[in-house]
């Protein structure tokens, strides 16, 4: 027995997906940690460049939800699992 999963997306992040043409686009949130400690960068000669103190650093997450063009999906193989 096989088993379809759909989501049905609607709104601005599957507008994007489409006038982008895009062959694959994921969903992210944006995210803000603090370090806890000071960070330190060292040049290639492992010379301290810059020191930062707990610094706050900004990143994009996934959220786990994706479009895929239908021109991807033809080409994925049928049956069992697929990891991403």
């Amino acid at each position: 027995m096989e088993i379809f999963y759909a989501i049905w997306i609607t709104g601005s992040f599957f507008d994007a997906h489409v006038a982008a043409r895009a062959d694959v686009s994921v969903s992210v949130y944006k995210r803000e940690t603090e370090v806890d400690f000071g960070v330190l960068k060292y040049d290639q000669d492992m010379v301290l460049q810059e020191f930062q103190e707990k610094p706050r650093i900004m990143f994009d997450v996934s959220m786990g939800i994706y479009c895929l063009a239908k021109r991807v999906v033809e080409k994925l193989p049928r049956g069992g699992r697929l990891r991403i």
